[in-house]
């Protein structure tokens, strides 16, 4: 199951690059159904979490910034914005803001 799961996340990040501001929950539910017939353990919270994650990248390439400046940005230690991006790692609720306000900059 957790394979199966890492799989669609990884799936999900790489689609997203091509549609950018339009991946919503909805999208990406859709996704995962028409992959996997079912959410695959993916909760709400962790769709939302990786719509940030997605716009956020987004926003620090349209800006220029590189991931080592990220890190300097929000005060996190080296190499977490790279995790982040990674793993689509779970994120602390002071990073979800951080990203969510860095976002609507």
């Amino acid at each position: 199951m957790y394979e199966d799961r890492d799989w669609i996340m990884r799936q999900i990040k790489q689609i997203s690059d091509g549609f950018g501001q339009m991946v919503t929950k909805e999208t990406l539910k859709d996704f995962i159904r028409i992959n996997q017939g079912e959410t695959a353990g993916i909760s709400d919270e962790e769709l939302d979490q990786m719509i940030v994650i997605i716009r956020a990248t987004r926003h620090a390439k349209e800006k220029g910034l590189t991931a080592t400046a990220l890190d300097q940005k929000f005060n996190w230690t080296k190499g977490r914005w790279q995790f982040i991006q990674d793993q689509i790692d779970k994120l602390s609720d002071k990073e979800l803001k951080q990203l969510e306000k860095f976002i609507n900059e």
